[in-house]
């Protein structure tokens, strides 16, 4: 961990961060320079050493030496990793070097005390038993004094030895000590330490975190330097953003009074009462709340901003007396009002039949959908329809923008559910158009009038308990209890299937048999009528 430093950080701008960076690298500078002093005081007390002349006989010493330890402290850079292991070294070699030059003064000591020859010199006293005086041995007291005699010269050897100890070993000794405080030494190794915890890095480290506040500030500079080009970029772009979103809103207005339009202008043929009574509003909304009727057009997240653009999708019926003088994409509350029309949401104001009715609708109208999509594809080939269209240049795009190809297959799931009469007829046209611009069509449905619109009419079957013979089994689906059967009914079979969606089980003679066959003779007719529309 170099520091806590972070820029920026609170409502400041990073000021109080920018400080305490600051106080941390003139602590460690500091701490530097105490180093770098005491590099060139222990360098200039080894050269009044060296000139001494005592050293010169030893520069051949190995490392581990004091001339060795004293060149690796001296030498070794503040920002190296070895600087902290080199002054231990250095602090080590000086209190060993001093423990030696204690233990030989204490040998010297203990050889002046003399307690010995004096204790020795007592004894040999007692030893004649009081006859030294009287000399009534002659012989005991020759052999004593010959004795003490030769405690004389032993006092002198050992006196001769003790400053001989004092002027060679530990005068050689101090005099090859350079003349450094180890407890100097002593006080750095401990700050070193607390400023190592204090910036959570390991001793040996230190240095290192030092240069890289430095590079930190350094950076920090040099960023504040560019912040004001950043925030004039930043402010360009987001202008640039506002203005895309003015377009885009534009874009999307217009999109949905397109969409208005054309959903509205198929309302007559699915049944949804005389043109103008009935009106498809797609409003933008740019404060509008979730709903499920509500389809947000916006990337951005909701919490604690705006929504951003939404589209509402709207009925707007005439009252009776109504006039039909409000324009499709007018919203406003009271001119509907005045001219008899009442507006809700699909979601409020439609039945079960015309959600389904609006959902084909939009599915064939909208830009993006089913339908459109099939529409840009044979654009490109010179047919199908672009006047609605919201046009986006490859400027806008991008020079590799290409429409999406249309689906290989489009499968709407009982899309007639809740519609009966003409509309369901009305839905089986739309349906027979879509599958002519390209791509394969699939109704899944219980009405007859869809069915018989259809170019294959394949039948799925679930009671498959009776053998399953016949010509046209497709395919057969078995499980544990269970099982489909897919057929394909042609000719008289249609005819029957028809008649028998058309009246259940009911018996009632050739008549829903003719009513099947008619409705496949209009159906054939609009296919055709579709395919000479195509031509």
């Amino acid at each position: 961990r170099v520091s806590f430093f972070r820029m920026p950080n609170g409502d400041d701008g990073g000021e109080k961060d920018r400080q305490m960076l600051a106080g941390w690298i003139d602590e460690l500078e500091h701490f530097e320079e105490r180093i770098v002093c005491q590099q060139r005081r222990v360098d200039e007390r080894w050269k009044q050493t060296k000139e001494g002349g005592v050293v010169g006989l030893h520069e051949d010493r190995q490392e581990g030496t004091m001339e060795g330890a004293v060149k690796r402290f001296v030498e070794a850079p503040f920002a190296s990793s070895g600087l902290y292991e080199s002054l231990s070294n250095l602090r080590s070699t000086l209190r060993s070097w001093d423990a030696q030059i204690a233990s030989a003064r204490e040998a010297a000591t203990i050889l002046r005390s003399q307690s010995a020859v004096e204790d020795c010199r007592n004894r040999l006293h007692g030893s004649l038993g009081g006859k030294y005086e009287d000399r009534s041995d002659a012989r005991l007291v020759a052999r004593t004094e010959r004795a003490h005699e030769l405690l004389n010269v032993a006092e002198n050897a050992l006196s001769r030895c003790a400053a001989d100890i004092e002027e060679e070993v530990v005068g050689y000794l101090e005099d090859y000590r350079p003349n450094i405080c180890t407890d100097a030494l002593d006080e750095i190794v401990l700050d070193w330490n607390t400023l190592a915890r204090k910036h959570g890095a390991d001793p040996v480290s230190l240095p290192e975190v030092l240069e890289k506040m430095r590079a930190e500030r350094a950076a920090e500079a040099e960023n504040g330097q560019a912040l004001p080009e950043a925030k004039a970029q930043e402010e360009k772009a987001a202008e640039d953003v506002r203005s895309a979103r003015v377009r885009l809103s534009q874009a999307r207005r217009e999109a949905c009074a397109s969409l208005s339009r054309e959903v509205s202008s198929c309302f007559p043929a699915l049944g949804m009462m005389p043109h103008g009574a009935v009106r498809f509003v797609a409003r933008l909304e740019e404060d509008a709340v979730d709903s499920e009727s509500c389809a947000v057009a916006t990337d951005r997240p909701r919490e604690g901003r705006p929504v951003g653009d939404s589209v509402g999708f709207y009925l707007r019926r005439r009252s009776a007396g109504g006039t039909e003088d409000v324009t499709i994409g007018t919203f406003d509350d009271e001119l509907v009002s005045q001219n008899g029309f009442r507006e809700d949401r699909v979601e409020v104001a439609a039945s079960a039949g015309e959600k389904a009715r609006i959902l084909l609708a939009i599915e064939t109208c909208v830009p993006g959908a089913i339908g459109s999509a099939f529409s840009s594809h044979r654009g490109k080939e010179g047919g199908g329809r672009t006047g609605n269209d919201v046009e986006v240049s490859n400027e806008e795009e991008g020079e590799d923008a290409t429409d999406p190809p249309p689906p290989a297959v489009v499968l709407y799931d009982e899309i007639d559910a809740h519609v009966g009469g003409r509309a369901a007829v009305a839905m089986g046209h739309l349906l027979v158009s879509q599958s002519r611009q390209g791509g394969q069509v699939i109704a899944v449905t219980h009405g007859a009038s869809v069915a018989a619109i259809a170019d294959q009419h394949v039948v799925l079957d679930s009671s498959i308990d009776n053998a399953i013979e016949g010509g046209n089994v497709e395919f057969v689906s078995r499980g544990s209890d269970d099982g489909v059967k897919v057929r394909k009914v042609e000719g008289t079979e249609r005819v029957a299937e028809l008649a028998r969606m058309v009246v259940g089980d009911l018996d009632v003679g050739e008549s829903a048999n003719s009513f099947a066959e008619a409705l496949l003779t209009e159906g054939m007719q609009k296919r055709r009528e579709v395919d000479n529309l195509l031509l």
